[in-house]
């Protein structure tokens, strides 16, 4: 196998965790800019470790540009971890930077698989902000260091001749052991540690030179040495070596020190010590080897073929169910009992392999909103709650976009410059709240800011300037209808175009990719007091809860999610306006959309049920079922971001769990029509897109 091969079995590995550990970098860095003392070295370490984590698996991979931006930004982590810096806002903004760098290297690696990006400028500006130190306070700590330096060589010295003398007293034999390299190893770093770990289950590592430390970070060339104290005869030792790929040759002495009789004993309560700590290191290694094979990494696709496969399973489930219904099989009747459980539970263990927290995708925003505000000069405080809160994989990623969106209107448009902030008697910083919480059957994710908010009238002349609306059919609007403007294409509250915005399609591809999922936007705003913007999102799209309908003898299925309620409404209480059905609801007009028009469906006369034997039972007035004849009619009534609005059907028949099928090419510009479903008796049967549906 050669070495390409190797490297690129790590590859995706390697991305995944560098792109968790940039993730804590950048987190880390934001939450020490605004921590006090306590927190702020907590956070602080917890960014040198992720950087320090990153710069070694860079090495590894022989990623050079990454390894070597990494080591320039723990150089400057260092200063302020030794305190001879402070943490300021402009060295957070450099370190950002370098964050922003490192995706820019993670993103480069996951396309070409290479990270041949010029990192020149930002290592320039890392040295250039390091050197304005003083040179006498440099030369002190350099001083400084290497004495401590020199003082910690001398006692590790000294140790190592002691731990040697002990050995020998105590009867183990010590080696001298030259380990040599194959010149072609790609994986120095990793042969070295496969190597000392093996002697180190047959005896005790006194010394090596370089350092351990040294030889994991592949801080030498193809060689390495070992003084081993063990039980061991030199056979074992070489067989331990030999277990090890890419060692070249081993060259094995006896070790020869003279003892001193009175060294030992310096060290013997220290040796004890230091036995313990390697037995507590020993068994939480292996503690952690047998946590880490208790999990895989499984690709998306894979997991997606599964979903699909539980798909077929839970349609061909309900098949056999009717089969045994429809032809008494008490035998089948009983098995599908057990078979059913099994299938729901495989269902809902296969969806929570897709789940996934939604601090993955919280986790990149405050740097989004830092970046936004300090441009603008405006102050902020960003807030995240519910990160624990878990969606499936597919409803996350789509909505990274929306949620981006969302933030920059935030920033941009809802909190003022600080002045203004204090002329209105609030605090100079602003405040924007990122939230998830879990609902029945679904999730919301709420962008909420304390900011200027939306005017409703300011809304309305907007629309009517851009000939969005009439003058006339402003005025009738209400403010909740008013904010709904801002999901119409080219509409925008901006007063210029920005970088950020204002260019009137941000707000109507959020309702967009939203609604596509099944979900809905909405909007709640006071006159300075800020804006709440709410999307409620399916907890995943492949397997739903829907309700069926029966409209003129076809069914159709509703996801759940989009129902509010259902209710019979009398054909004396529809009314006509603009020549769109309405209906009056506890004291508000409920728009109606009379489905069988939308799709050209007419009841079969003379049939004597009307097709649902709920209201058109043959005394409509002339016994044949028509459905120009009833009096009652039974309305589903959904919710979409526009508002409420009646679906009317001849009936509601049963909630079931329904796999989403996409629409094909023929479908995909159909009205109202978001896929399709297999029911138990193999019909195939449209689900309802709602937020697509016209009034009629």
């Amino acid at each position: 196998m050669s070495s390409d091969t190797d490297i690129s079995q790590y590859l995706n590995v390697f991305l995944e965790e560098t792109k968790e550990h940039l993730q804590m970098f950048t987190q880390a860095l934001i939450d020490l800019e605004e921590a006090d003392a306590e927190r702020a070295a907590e956070a602080l370490n917890k960014a040198f470790r992720a950087a320090h984590t990153i710069k070694g698996m860079a090495a590894s991979m022989d990623f050079k540009n990454m390894e070597q931006l990494c080591h320039s930004t723990e150089d400057l982590m260092d200063e302020l971890r030794s305190g001879s810096r402070s943490v300021t806002p402009e060295i957070i903004d450099l370190l950002l930077v370098c964050s922003t760098k490192l995706e820019e290297l993670t993103s480069s690696i996951e396309e070409t698989g290479s990270d041949d990006i010029d990192i020149s400028s930002v290592i320039l500006e890392l040295r250039s902000f390091m050197a304005e130190e003083k040179e006498e306070e440099k030369e002190e700590e350099e001083g400084k260091a290497e004495a401590e330096a020199v003082q910690k060589e001398k006692i590790t010295v000294q140790k190592e001749y002691d731990k040697i003398e002990k050995e020998v007293r105590e009867g183990r034999k010590t080696y001298e052991i030259k380990v040599s390299l194959d010149k072609s190893c790609e994986f120095r770093a990793a042969r070295s540690f496969l190597a000392l770990h093996n002697l180190a289950e047959i005896g005790e590592i006194v010394k090596t030179v370089p350092s351990q430390d040294d030889i994991e970070k592949e801080k030498f060339e193809f060689e390495f040495e070992v003084i081993l104290a063990t039980d061991a005869n030199e056979d074992a030792v070489k067989k331990a070596l030999a277990a090890v790929a890419d060692i070249e040759k081993v060259d094995i002495s006896e070790g020869k020190e003279e003892v001193r009789p009175e060294a030992g004993a310096r060290v013997a309560e220290e040796e004890k010590e230091v036995s313990k700590s390697k037995e507590v290191k020993r068994k939480d290694k292996g503690k952690e080897k047998e946590d880490a094979l208790k999990s895989v990494r499984i690709s998306i696709d894979k997991l997606d073929t599964v979903v699909n496969f539980v798909g077929e399973l839970v349609i061909s489930k309900g098949r056999l169910i009717q089969i045994g219904k429809e032809h008494e099989i008490e035998e089948l009747s009983s098995t599908m009992a057990v078979v059913e459980r099994t299938i729901s539970d495989l269902q809902y263990e296969v969806t929570q392999m897709k789940m996934i927290p939604v601090e993955n995708v919280f986790n990149r925003f405050p740097k989004l909103v830092r970046d936004l505000y300090r441009a603008q000069g405006k102050e902020v405080e960003f807030i995240t709650e519910g990160k624990e809160i878990e969606l499936d994989r597919t409803v996350l990623d789509e909505i990274v976009d929306p949620v981006v969106h969302l933030l920059r209107n935030s920033v941009d448009h809802g909190i003022e410059l600080p002045e203004e902030r204090e002329r209105k008697g609030k605090s100079r910083k602003g405040r924007i709240k990122l939230v998830a919480q879990r609902e029945t059957g679904h999730v919301t994710i709420s962008v909420e800011d304390d900011g200027k908010g939306l005017d409703p009238d300011k809304l309305k002349e907007k629309a009517v300037k851009r000939g969005l609306k009439s003058a006339e059919e402003a005025s009738k609007l209400t403010d909740e209808d008013a904010f709904k403007l801002i999901f119409m294409s080219g509409f925008s509250t901006a007063e210029k175009t920005t970088e950020v915005s204002g260019r009137g399609v941000g707000m109507g591809v959020v309702k967009t990719k939203v609604e596509a999922l099944g979900g809905l936007v909405d909007i709640q705003s006071k006159m300075d007091m800020g804006t709440k913007i709410t999307l409620k999102l399916p907890l995943t799209t492949a397997i739903i809860q829907a309700l069926l309908v029966d409209v003129s003898d076809k069914i159709y299925a509703i996801p759940l999610t989009n129902v509010n309620e259902i209710i019979s409404v009398f054909k004396d209480d529809i009314e006509t306006i603009h020549e769109a059905k309405v209906t009056i609801l506890r004291g508000s007009i409920l728009p109606l959309v009379m489905l069988e028009s939308i799709f050209g469906l007419f009841a079969n006369p003379g049939n004597g049920n009307g097709g649902n034997g709920n209201g058109g039972n043959g005394n409509g007035g002339n016994g044949n079922g028509n459905r120009k004849h009833k009096d009652k009619f039974v309305v589903v009534i959904v919710e979409r971001s526009e508002g409420r609005i009646g679906l009317v059907v001849d009936a509601a028949l049963e909630e079931q769990e329904i796999v989403v099928k996409p629409p094909d090419e023929r479908f995909k510009d159909v009205t109202g029509v978001g896929g399709f479903t297999i029911l138990g008796d193999g019909g195939v049967i449209p689900i309802l897109d709602v937020s697509t549906l016209t009034l009629a």
